[in-house]
């Protein structure tokens, strides 16, 4: 991965070797036009326990451990030509108290990206992180059917139903040696059992009389009133409609059960629309704008010729993508997407296992992708010279709906495409 990549190279870069779990060097996911996109502190004390102490300076910063001899802005210089050499670039820093702060060369990081996402498609995001064929031991009374399975039970079914995607999507195709995981809403004596909290009623007991039937058919009625009022989408009373809106009360179901960690206990109750219309539909509705988005254009480009084709990536100038949340969309969201994939997962023979990082991610994203839709205005007036900008945005928002529809996939909710 192209972000780790770089951390990897500038790790080694200023202390020669790659440390495992250091969390020094730091990647920024807020106000990155301020604090820039990474940065790590210069103080070499706090690198000692990362060098060979034999070897280390005892005070100054990192760089001085590298050249007594330069200058600062010579130190700084030589790093930025060493980073011509990996695949993401350096454009400048910025020290903000005793840290060092980098920002990347933009137009650069969206030309080597996008590409990658494209060529990648349905499998963007995926890695080899795990090892070992991974056996998952669930409770056998999730096979029970909707009618009869409780809102616990339910929980484990979606749990394991998307563990097994993302296991799917991060193991290696060489494992060596197999493990057990148990995923169970009781405790196992293993220290590789994922506990299930319960959902609980409006009086915070277990509810163990709401069916998993019940709030799929309330969460359908939901989805509909949030389309219906919220988005003002036209619905009429036909059986695509009752099918689509099924899928979608579903999908507010698996999203609202995967946004707490599984071991904690949570509420899901039938009548409280506002839990599904503040994040599942927002969600859903924000990925349908892309699908809804790209069908306008194509009609201005074979329909209305009121746009050219879009040419290939590799003749896209991505300098014209300058609006802050173009990039915080590309380095948040579509760059560490595979980072967010792996946290769900890396430590799962240890028992651990986050979900939630993935619904997170959807509604931060959802929330950005919504104010830079409303502010920036993608299909401009038919302009020669606006539709090379007009090809960027539309380049970059279809790596961001491989995102939307890789993750969503991954919680086993099929990508929604209009609303």
């Amino acid at each position: 991965m192209d972000l780790e990549d770089f951390i990897s190279n500038l790790s080694k870069y200023l202390i020669g070797d790659t440390p495992n779990n250091s969390n020094i060097i730091r990647k920024h996911t807020r106000n990155l036009d301020v604090l820039g996109d990474i940065s790590f502190p210069l103080n070499l004390k706090n690198w000692h326990n990362l060098l060979d102490s034999s070897k280390v300076v005892k005070e100054g910063t990192i760089f001085d451990n590298l050249n007594h001899n330069k200058s600062w802005n010579n130190q700084l210089e030589d790093l930025k030509k060493a980073s011509e050499e990996w695949r993401l670039h350096i454009f400048k820093f910025k020290k903000i108290k005793n840290d060092l702060h980098i920002f990347l060369l933009k137009h650069k990081v969206f030309a080597h990206t996008l590409p990658q996402v494209f060529n990648c498609g349905d499998s963007y995001g995926s890695s080899a992180i795990i090892k070992r064929n991974i056996n998952v031991i669930v409770d056998a009374d999730v096979h029970k059917t909707n009618e009869t399975k409780d809102l616990t039970q339910l929980r484990i079914t979606i749990l394991h139903n998307t563990l097994n995607n993302l296991v799917k999507y991060c193991e290696d195709k060489n494992t060596d040696g197999e493990c057990s995981v148990y995923l169970s809403s009781k405790h196992v004596a293993n220290p590789n059992c994922i506990i299930c909290g319960p959902i609980l009623n409006k009086d915070n007991m277990k509810d163990t009389e709401t069916t998993a039937e019940d709030i799929f058919r309330e969460r359908r009625i939901d989805m509909m009133d949030s389309a219906q009022h919220r988005f003002h989408v036209p619905v009429t009373n036909t059986p695509y409609w009752q099918v689509f809106f099924q899928k979608l009360g579903k999908g507010a179901v698996t999203i609202e059960l995967l946004s707490v960690k599984p071991n904690k206990a949570t509420k899901l109750l039938l009548k409280d629309s506002r839990t599904a219309n503040k994040g599942p539909a927002f969600i859903f509705y924000n990925c349908a704008r892309l699908s809804v988005l790209f069908k306008e254009f194509d009609k201005h480009v074979k329909e209305k010729n009121t746009y050219p084709e879009l040419p290939s990536v590799d003749q896209i100038d991505f300098k014209l993508l300058n609006q802050p949340e173009e990039w915080e969309l590309l380095y948040v969201y579509i760059l560490q997407f595979p980072l967010i994939v792996q946290s769900c997962v890396k430590d799962l023979e240890k028992g651990i296992y986050n979900p939630q990082n993935l619904v997170q991610f959807l509604s931060n994203l959802s929330s950005v992708f919504s104010i830079y839709y409303r502010r920036v205005r993608i299909l401009i007036k038919p302009r020669d010279h606006l539709y090379s900008q007009i090809h960027a945005r539309i380049y970059l928002l279809k790596a961001l709906e491989v995102v939307y529809h890789n993750s969503l996939r991954l919680l086993n909710i099929e990508p929604i495409k209009h609303m």
